[in-house]
């Protein structure tokens, strides 16, 4: 049976046949005249290239004489040659284009001609009156040094490099954020009102006293209106002062000075009127925690002094801490001597009563 194409090309299919087989086309078997057919088919079907129809062909030409006529239109009009750069940009062509097509100092400027087409430097111009005045009061704010701490910079704005002069004016273009107005620089002015109103508080007490506080650092720094920073570069402005700044709930020991006066104080006096004297003296912020409900007494908080006392114990830096209250060694005393000379006594109100009187005449002299 007769295949679709069989006709179209049987004369090409009896050569093709009588080549391979000897036969012509209808006297092969079935898989010859396939493989015939396919060949015959395919031959026909692939068309050669024509090189000057070829599509890659006709780009690459049609820059070639694009290029061409740049040159020759650029030497007419300039009377000299375009250099590479002029070609690129002028001629909307690429680096590899122009060398590929073109010829260097034939077709373009060689490097070194191209050097001397260059613009003479234009000279430096110097900043207007404006510029020149806010120069000045910002330079020393406007670049850093290795260590970034700001670099005291010359007067002469002349004087700088280009790279710096184009930063200068750059950030006065920029100056509500920029000099003095720089985050850094307004936190470096902050640090330093801190600090001078610290010395001043210092300079207020004697040498080696302390300046207490009745509340926490941060209710200092509000009262006081004064700036307030994280808590790292604030405590780094309060450690320059050694600790003389004294707040609630520090710990005693950390204050100096404190630790030789409780020790002092431990050898005569328990732990409420430790905190008393200090309190006194202006050692240590007010311990007071509120009034009794009961009496409407003062109420102390001693867990600071207890704390102190404990460690210096444990350091044998003092021998013992004495009672809260000093006169209840006395009348501890007192109740074992009535119970010893009276051991038949069992009435409580009589013993509390005989130590009363004794107690009141001990101390009416």
């Amino acid at each position: 049976m007769a295949q679709l194409g069989e006709s179209k090309y049987i004369d090409e299919l009896n050569i093709e046949s009588q080549k391979d087989y000897s036969k012509n086309y209808v006297d092969l078997t079935e898989d010859q005249r396939n493989t015939i057919l396919r060949r015959v088919i395919a031959r026909n079907q692939y068309e050669k290239v024509n090189p000057s129809k070829n599509k890659n062909t006709i780009v690459k030409k049609n820059t070639e004489i694009r290029l061409k006529k740049f040159v020759k239109d650029f030497k007419k009009k300039n009377k000299r040659l375009p250099s590479r750069k002029e070609i690129t940009r002028q001629a909307n062509a690429d680096y590899n284009s122009v060398v590929k097509y073109l010829d260097e100092g034939k077709d373009y400027l060689t490097k070194t001609e191209s050097t001397k087409l260059k613009d003479p430097p234009r000279p430096i111009q110097d900043l207007n009156s404006a510029q020149k005045k806010w120069y000045k009061a910002n330079k020393d704010f406007l670049f850093f040094g290795k260590d970034y701490k700001y670099k005291k910079m010359p007067d002469d704005f002349m004087s700088l490099n280009t790279v710096e002069r184009t930063k200068v004016r750059t950030d006065y273009i920029n100056r509500a954020t920029t000099g003095l107005n720089s985050p850094k620089a307004i936190l470096e002015r902050n640090k330093k009102t801190l600090e001078d109103f610290l010395q001043s508080e210092i300079n207020k007490v004697k040498p080696g006293q302390n300046v207490v506080f009745d509340g926490q650092r941060k209710q200092f720094l509000e009262k006081n209106k004064l700036p307030i920073f994280d808590f790292e570069e604030t405590k780094k402005i309060f450690d320059k002062f050694n600790g003389r700044f004294v707040f609630e709930n520090q710990k005693l020991l950390e204050i100096p000075g404190i630790e030789k006066k409780i020790i002092e104080l431990a050898k005569t006096k328990g732990p409420a009127e430790i905190i008393q004297t200090l309190t006194e003296e202006k050692l240590i912020p007010n311990q007071n925690i509120g009034k009794s409900l009961k009496d409407g007494t003062s109420k102390f908080s001693y867990k600071a002094i207890q704390a102190a006392l404990n460690t210096l114990l444990k350091e044998k830096k003092i021998s013992k801490i004495l009672p809260m209250d000093s006169t209840q060694g006395p009348k501890d005393k007192l109740v074992k001597d009535f119970i010893k000379n009276n051991p038949t006594e069992e009435s409580i109100h009589r013993i509390a009563k005989s130590y009363f009187c004794k107690w009141k005449y001990k101390n009416k002299y």
